[in-house]
């Protein structure tokens, strides 16, 4: 006969929180298209100077 165990993970496993998403702020979408804005412009300078 087979014997029904009790599994332990489920008695002391946590119930996650599902993440709430929000939108993001003016503030954020600036500092967002800034920050972007100097990567490419990096970038740019890189490869300008790698073929040339």
């Amino acid at each position: 006969m087979l014997i029904k165990l009790n599994p332990i993970f489920t008695t002391y496993a946590r119930h996650k929180e599902a993440k709430v998403e929000s939108a993001l702020t003016r503030r954020q979408w600036i500092v967002a298209d800034r920050i972007l804005m100097v990567i490419l412009f990096i970038a740019v300078i890189i490869l300008a100077i790698a073929f040339s």
